[in-house]
């Protein structure tokens, strides 16, 4: 069902994202180098963050995800050169 411009307009209820049966864009932050994927990680704890999993290797880089407070999805990530 689409939604109509009238719905769109409504600050109600039921047109909010109900974030916790459906995903959405995951939001990406790209920092210089692996110490500083950790050091966001750190950040994210400290400010409540919820992860969703703690920095790990990756086939492309160093990456963890997280939650923010509203429940949007976000990854921090660094890549080495040529990838």
């Amino acid at each position: 069902m689409a939604a109509s411009p009238q719905s769109l307009r409504s600050p109600s209820a039921a047109n909010r994202a109900r974030l916790k049966q459906a995903r959405e864009i995951v939001q990406s932050i790209s920092v210089d180098s692996k110490p500083a994927v950790d050091e966001v990680a750190d950040k994210v704890k400290r400010a409540g963050g919820t992860l969703i999993g703690e920095p790990k290797e990756l086939p492309f880089g160093y990456a963890f995800g997280f939650s923010d407070p509203d429940g949007h999805v976000w990854s921090v990530l660094w890549m080495p050169q040529g990838n």
